[in-house]
């Protein structure tokens, strides 16, 4: 039973990765041009361009938003690339990545739960299948049998 496991740990992977090439798709757009009515163009305006003091520093929130969009797509690239080199490396070590398999589901569990609650289709779609592909995978991964 370990091969599926090791599969569906490598596709829970892959959908982090594809998450984040996806996600910064959006760094070579202009959401402007997406814009139709005047008070969504004058909203977008505001977050542009109004800049307001967080401790100290100076930032608006188009620039905060920004920053978030980078750390989202940063650290789904780098949790991709983390498991994969878990698998190429450690495949014969069951333990640690059935491990490793409860602690994605963790993390894409907490993902899931906030993209749920505050975002739309695309990333609840590919935030599930991972964590539904880390899911199957822990429970699948078992230690051969001598």
């Amino acid at each position: 039973m370990r091969k599926p496991g090791i599969r569906l740990y490598k596709l829970g992977s892959y959908a982090f990765i594809l998450f984040a090439l996806v996600h910064s798709l959006n760094y070579f757009s202009d959401p402007a041009k997406l814009l139709t009515n005047e008070e969504d163009k004058k909203i977008f305006h505001e977050i542009q361009t109004h800049v307001f003091n967080l401790g100290g520093f100076s930032t608006t929130t188009g620039d905060l938003l920004t920053g978030f969009n980078l750390y989202l797509s940063i650290f789904t690239l780098g949790l991709g690339m983390l498991n994969v080199f878990l698998i190429k490396h450690l495949r014969e070590n069951v333990a640690v990545l059935k491990t490793a398999a409860a602690i994605n589901v963790l993390i894409t569990g907490a993902l899931l739960a906030v993209t749920a609650l505050f975002f739309h289709l695309p990333p609840l779609i590919l935030f599930g299948l991972s964590c539904l592909f880390f899911l199957s995978s822990f429970v699948l991964l078992r230690k051969p049998e001598v």
